[in-house]
């Protein structure tokens, strides 16, 4: 995956995890002329990094065991929530950062019983569950979107092509929509909460 800094578009951030590179961090400040590598040899795989909308020298990263923050563009990561990952094959994944305040970020954790879904509002120092695997046989969170408009309405989709809503931060939840097939991407209707934008395959 890939983030390049909106303010400092030569600061370039990528995250590997493919066979035939190491999996890792690299980063560029010469807009991709040369790279180091601030976490190299991880020995699981890295997904793409989220980078905060309110201050983007934030950004969160998955590496399945563990969440990683960086608050200096990338320089520098922490290891964040690897006391979550209860079984070997437990990992967690990053969904969404909230579009107003940095260290409020939504993620998930799947395990043996299905995906359950958490909030950090401390950068991930600390979480809570916000969506159990047993709530609607919600068992796979394929996307979560958040509101840019304010943060605060998050939408989940699950394997079975069933969209739930939350309007207050992941509070409380209700059906949304049902029998979509296949579901990659989801996006609230930033004008209309009513209404999302699902694609599909």
């Amino acid at each position: 995956g890939i983030s390049v800094n909106p303010t400092v578009p030569d600061r370039v951030v990528v995250t590997t995890d493919h066979t035939a590179m190491p999996n890792g961090i690299a980063l560029s400040a010469d807009g991709g002329a040369t790279w180091r590598w601030p976490v190299e040899g991880s020995e699981t795989k890295i997904r793409a990094p989220f980078r905060a909308p309110s201050d983007p020298n934030v950004l969160y990263a998955s590496a399945s065991t563990a969440i990683l923050v960086s608050r200096d563009d990338g320089e520098s990561w922490e290891i964040k929530l690897a006391d979550l990952v209860e079984e070997s094959f437990d990992e967690l994944d990053v969904h969404a950062v909230d579009p107003e305040d940095a260290n409020l970020f939504y993620f998930s954790r799947l395990g043996a019983q299905g995906r359950w879904l958490y909030v950090s509002r401390d950068g991930g120092d600390s979480s809570e569950v916000i969506l159990r695997p047993d709530t609607w046989e919600f068992t796979s969170a394929t996307v979560i979107a958040t509101d840019a408009m304010g943060g605060r309405m998050l939408i989940a989709g699950t394997s079975f092509g069933d969209g739930f809503r939350s309007v207050d931060g992941g509070e409380n939840w209700d059906t949304f929509f049902t029998d979509v097939e296949s579901i990659d991407c989801l996006s609230p209707d930033f004008n209309d909460v009513g209404t999302a934008w699902v694609c599909s395959n």
